[in-house]
């Protein structure tokens, strides 16, 4: 039976697009541009539906932001089929390169500057990740890429929360009461704060989407190796 609901769909879309969508509700509130919600089961589907959608949105957007500001290095996913590059032992490498290529009947590129080296290695993870998940073996690769998913968006959503703090320091803190220079002085230290804070936490989940990613690769190939080399194919 296929699931119609998944872990992707939870971390990847559904609590980023919850809290981005709690973050523009508070705005809202804020500036009285929306009217305050009653807890009912019609708002909470209501919520859970929309926060669903901006959660696809601001994937999608992130998506598009880091094709547009791509770096030099590629991803894992484009090199870790070569040989000279460094993840997995040469031998459990070379039965991997000998498995994907009697199963796809596929030539793999050697190294990293063969001609359509990261087109061919990334439609081989693509089909790699379809080979699995369609052999029910795809929970252990679907949690990393549903982390991998979320980490992208909420780099995202963070930049939103610094707004909103922004926000409020400043229509309910000092500087709405008075202008004195230690209010200026306390608000200011509280809006780079607030910032500092903020950039730190995009980074962190930088860096998770980075370390997510490879773990999402690696186990796709994994899963793959075990079912075609490994204990799953012996029957074990």
């Amino acid at each position: 039976m296929e699931k119609k609901f998944n872990l992707y769909d939870l971390f990847g879309f559904g609590i980023p697009g919850a809290i981005l969508l709690a973050i523009l509700y508070g705005i809202g509130r804020e500036f009285d541009w929306v009217l305050p919600v009653e807890g009912s089961v019609a708002t909470s589907f209501a919520f859970l539906s929309v926060s669903y959608v901006l959660g696809h949105l601001i994937l999608h957007f992130a998506r598009t932001n880091a094709k547009s500001n791509k770096k030099k290095e590629s991803p894992l996913s484009n090199e870790f089929l070569n040989e000279d590059h460094p993840e997995f032992h040469p031998m459990f490498k070379a039965q991997l390169r000998t498995a994907i290529e009697k199963e796809f009947k596929v030539v793999l590129p050697q190294k990293k500057g063969d001609a359509d080296s990261a087109t061919i290695n990334q439609a081989v993870f693509d089909l790699c990740y379809a080979y699995v998940i369609q052999r029910g073996k795809g929970f252990y690769t679907e949690n990393f890429n549903a982390l991998y998913g979320m980490c992208r968006s909420m780099k995202y959503v963070v930049y939103f929360g610094i707004v909103y703090a922004w926000i409020i320091v400043f229509t309910r803190g000092t500087l709405s009461v008075s202008l004195d220079i230690f209010s200026l002085v306390l608000s200011t230290n509280l809006v780079l704060l607030i910032v500092i804070f903020g950039l730190y936490l995009g980074e962190i989940f930088e860096k998770a989407n980075i370390a997510y990613a490879k773990l999402f690769v690696l186990s796709v190939y994994r899963a793959f190796y075990c079912l075609k080399i490994g204990p799953e194919k012996d029957g074990k």
